[in-house]
């Protein structure tokens, strides 16, 4: 009889876990009645339970753990898969009903104390569910409806040209339709694959078919959102964002830090009610009554930068920026000639827009800088004695607050494809900069008591909250007299802490910021032997400062043992922590002092940047602060010396409180990044732009040091903090930007992908890029060869290989460009200008001549093109009072040519070497002869570029005119002496 009952269905653990379970457990507990197996032993009860239950379940069953008391014991077991199955509480929303539950006066402390009893356990039952600590996970509050949830929001939508009913859902991050659902629409667009992975609010995994882009439609408000395709049978979800866009659900209050925060001070401001009371000081651009002057240094020689080409595609949103900048007052166009013409470079915001951005490179060799002594931490212990409460106040555009004089502004005139412009504001980049706005602010506010500037900061602080508010009341009484305008995101108000020169100041005094050693204190600790010794390298690089360390290290030196078997115990678990502690406190790690010199070492790897900022002290540099973060997904993938400049731009805005202003050096393990910061911003790859352009505000040295050299911030860069960071998207537009202007269609640079993708010699270069150059051109294969003199301005972005911003083309469609740009018979010379804008590949310009040499057409018209007749020089007066010089090779052997303009008279002297050092020897001996004259002509080859010639001629007292050393007929006097 037993045998005929029908045995329930296996439980389903997917879809609404919660309810099945109900209605199987129900099932099972009937089933085991009417067989009366329920008097069966304990052992055979949880056996019938798990084979009605299913694979599924079993599955389940072995991730359990059990005390020894409840092994085959049918009441656990049951309870376990309850707990399994029902739905986990949130805890951000238990606490936030617990907190803000009414309570009336006529209940008694007992509701209170049960309140505390039953809402404490589903805090405690319940996970986090706000994160996952997996970057494409994420959380479906409601993927079904239940019988204990509240009413939910249901709307009809329409669908691409179909009605589908989904349910508000702000718990949830993303929108989800199950594959049901999604087969029922017109004109369904194909699934793509997703990584995305669902958790269900009751803790199960949602399964992912796939992802598409679907337009949704409320009357007439049209979005497109992007929406995760689920086999399981799930209800339609409209996820917090997409219902904010439809206008479904509104934020109605925000929470600000500064608010808790006053509430514990006492004092009556915060940032809302700062800005509200002094709305015109938060609005628009100020503009400060003191003036300017850039100083030079007495040996400046001007520099006119040509103008840079940029793609035709921005000049319309170039020409809406340059426009907008005149009518803010912060440049001016300019006819007059200047001696002084700076470059600039166009960057792409996310939103498309232009930003422009000088690149004063050659200026800023030449500047006086300004130096100023920063408060040493004993000063700064006995200025903050007594406070408790603080206000930072943060400049809007401060280096644009300050008008440049006249005379400055020339310095600052910058080409572009609509003419010159001059700054007439105290522009971005210019080295002398901070310091100069420092120095301007701090006389601004000195005079106040209870106030402090640092480098871009005013400080505001007090001994009680009233002393506080009157002393932030006569700072802002300053701020609107002298014309200065303020940003209110970034201003703290009526604090309990603020950060300062590397330390935390509170009403407890000064203490040092936790952030420079957490990336010591929160670093993961070591997975294997590789780990350990990287860990234990760091450690022994200060071993000198560390007592006893051989004795430390003891129980982590065992693990090295090639005999021994990984085993990480409470031993190695005690040192490890031990170890850690020591190297982020006294005397390893040091307090920051501004008068000593300043070192950041920095190392990037593909799981993470780590930094350490050292200072001098005595003859050794010891830590001061060490930093590190996880890369993205996206950083990952950068080619090697580009997540190396991400290191170093991290690092630098890491540390810009210890930094910022002051004169310092950066070492790197990677060669070619010290080459790359010495060429041109605009030859620098994309991404490597962006960053230099970050980088632009600090003033450093960038020196290499060998690898092995480089411990601390190799282990902090392998094993770092997982820290959120969005710099990527940025960087991202950056060069998305660049690419998108490039005069190339869509079709023809998936074909340039695809191309590259099969080329042999475009995948190995596009590897050698991402997995970095070795340091010998011999090490490298035999078709890279050409790309080695070019290695560091090569970069790789979304399956294309770009030289700077131009597209390098694989073999096979070079031929196709070359006729493309051939097209039209406009010239060799044209020919290249236009190839130079777009596209590049070794021996382009051989190319180009050879495919012009070879037309018919072009040839025929090579004699219509006359060359403009050359400016000859004013005929000298006397001997020797103008003369020209070059180099010449004759037999294998060099030789220094001077000749007297006046006379046509030569002077030939036989050269060890090609160096300054000898061609000035040279000269000497023939100026000692004959005379020294008046102006020297040479060409603007190395020896005569350098610093030692540039000396020899301010020293002999003549005027030096360069010629380009490609452009024999302006150096004729000596070049043609040369030739014969």
């Amino acid at each position: 009889m037993a045998e005929q009952i029908p045995a329930p269905k296996p439980l389903k653990l997917d879809g609404n876990a919660a309810e099945n379970w109900r209605r199987w457990k129900k099932a099972f507990e009937l089933y085991m009645t009417a067989t009366e197996k329920d008097k069966k032993s304990q052992k055979i009860q949880c056996a019938t339970f798990l084979t009605l239950a299913g694979e599924a379940a079993i599955t389940v069953y072995e991730t359990l753990t059990f005390e020894d008391t409840e092994k085959d014991k049918i009441e656990p077991l049951v309870a376990k898969f309850e707990a399994y199955c029902l739905p986990k509480k949130n805890v951000t929303h238990e606490r936030h009903v617990f907190n803000f539950r009414t309570e009336t006066i006529s209940k008694e402390l007992k509701h209170r104390v049960d309140a505390v009893e039953n809402n404490g356990k589903q805090e405690r039952d319940a996970e986090p569910s706000s994160e996952s600590s997996d970057e494409h996970e994420f959380y479906v509050y409601s993927t079904e409806m239940t019988a204990d949830k509240s009413d939910p929001w249901i709307l009809p939508l329409e669908v691409n040209n179909s009605i589908v009913t989904f349910k508000v859902d702000t718990g949830s991050d993303v929108n989800v339709m199950s594959y049901n659902e999604f087969k029922t629409l017109q004109n369904r667009p194909k699934l793509k694959q997703s990584k995305t992975k669902l958790k269900a609010y009751n803790g199960g995994d949602v399964q992912v078919q796939g992802q598409c882009i679907l337009s949704l439609k409320l009357k007439e408000k049209s979005v497109k959102a992007l929406f995760l395709i689920s086999p399981d049978d799930v209800k339609p979800i409209l996820g917090r964002e997409l219902s904010e866009k439809l206008n479904l659900v509104k934020r109605t209050f925000s929470i600000e830090q500064s608010n808790s925060s006053n509430n514990l001070t006492g004092s009556r401001y915060n940032n809302a009610k700062l800005s509200e009371k002094y709305a015109d000081c938060f609005e628009g651009l100020g503009c400060l009554a003191h003036t300017v002057k850039i100083e030079l240094r007495d040996d400046a020689t001007p520099v006119v930068e040509p103008c840079r080409k940029i793609p035709f595609a921005q000049y319309d949103k170039l020409k809406d920026e340059l426009q907008r900048m005149e009518a803010m007052g912060v440049i001016e166009k300019i006819e007059e000639p200047t001696e002084w013409v700076n470059s600039f470079v166009p960057v792409t915001k996310p939103n498309g827009n232009l930003r422009v951005c000088l690149d004063p490179r050659n200026l800023n060799k030449s500047i006086k800088r300004e130096h100023f002594k920063l408060p040493t931490r004993d000063e700064v212990t006995a200025q903050f004695a007594n406070a408790k409460v603080f206000t930072k106040l943060d400049a809007s555009n401060g280096f644009w607050q300050m008008k440049l004089e006249d005379e400055s502004t020339n310095l600052c005139t910058f080409n572009t494809p609509f003419g010159r412009y001059k700054y007439l504001r105290l522009p971005f980049g210019i080295s002398s900069a901070p310091e100069i706005y420092h120095r301007t602010i701090n006389s601004l506010f000195s005079h106040l008591e209870g106030v402090d500037t640092s480098m871009d900061d005013i400080i505001i602080y007090g001994s009680t909250p009233q002393e506080h508010d009157q002393r932030l009341e006569a700072t802002m009484k300053v701020v609107k007299e002298v014309g200065l305008k303020l940003q209110k995101a970034k201003c703290e108000v009526g604090v309990q802490q603020l950060t300062y020169l590397g330390d935390t100041i509170s009403a407890e005094g000064l203490k040092p910021d936790q952030r420079k050693v957490e990336a010591i204190q929160n670093m993961e600790r070591p997975g294997n032997k590789t780990d350990l010794q990287r860990f234990l390298g760091m450690i022994n690089y200060l071993a000198r400062y560390i007592p006893d360390l051989s004795t430390r290290t003891m129980p982590l030196r065992k693990l090295l043992d090639q005999k021994v078997l990984w085993m990480w115990n409470n031993e190695q678990e005690k040192a490890w922590k031990e170890l850690k502690e020591l190297f982020s406190s006294e005397p390893v790690l040091k307090f920051y002092d501004p008068n000593k010199p300043i070192k950041i070492s920095t190392d990037a790897s593909r799981s993470g940047l780590g930094a350490v900022l050292q200072q001098l002290h005595g003859e050794n540099w010891l830590p001061v602060a060490y930093a590190s973060r996880s890369v993205t997904d996206c950083e990952s993938r950068y080619a090697t010396i580009e997540l190396e400049t991400l290191g170093m731009t991290f690092s630098c805005e890491r540390f810009h409180q210890y930094i910022y202003g002051q004169e310092f050096e950066i070492e790197t393990d990677h060669k070619p990044l010290v080459s790359i910061f010495k060429k041109s911003l605009i030859d620098s790859p994309p991404r490597i732009q962006r960053l230099r352009l970050r980088l632009q505000k600090y003033d450093f040295k960038l020196s290499y040091v060998p690898g092995k050299w480089m411990h601390t911030p190799d282990a902090l860069s392998r094993a770092p903090l997982k820290l959120a960071s969005k710099s990527d998207h940025h960087i991202e537009a950056h060069v998305d930007g660049i690419i998108a202007v490039l005069q190339v269609t869509d079709e023809k640079l998936k074909e340039i992908k695809e191309e590259t993708q099969k080329d042999k010699t475009m995948i190995s270069l596009q590897n050698t890029i991402m997995q970095g150059w070795p340091n010998e051109r011999s090490n490298t294969s035999n078709e890279l060869h050409a790309y080695w003199n070019i290695r560091d301005e090569l970069s790789v972005h979304q399956g294309l290989i770009l030289k700077g911003s131009k597209i390098v083309i694989p073999t096979k469609m070079r031929k196709e460009i070359l006729i493309k740009i051939h097209a039209g018979h406009q010239g060799r010379e044209k020919c290249k200008q236009r190839a130079r804008q777009v596209v590049f590949w070794p021996g382009i310009n051989s190319d180009i001549d050879n495919i012009v040499e070879s037309c018919e057409t072009c040839q025929h018209h090579q004699h219509n093109h006359q060359k403009e007749p050359l400016k000859p020089y004013p005929v000298p007066t006397c001997p020797w009072q103008v003369a020209g010089t070059d180099l010449c090779e004759i037999n294998k052997k060099e030789y220094l040519v001077i000749v007297d303009a006046y006379s046509s008279y030569p002077e030939v002297i036989p050269l060890s070497s090609q160096s300054s050092k000898a061609v000035i020897k040279g000269m000497k001996v023939t100026f000692a002869r004959h005379d020294i004259p008046d102006i020297v002509h040479s060409d603007n080859g190395p020896c005569y570029s350098s610093q030692e010639f540039a000396d020899f001629k301010t020293k002999w007292g003549f005027k030096h005119v360069t010629r380009s050393p490609h452009f024999p007929s302006s150096n004729g006097l000596s070049r043609r002496l040369s030739r014969q």
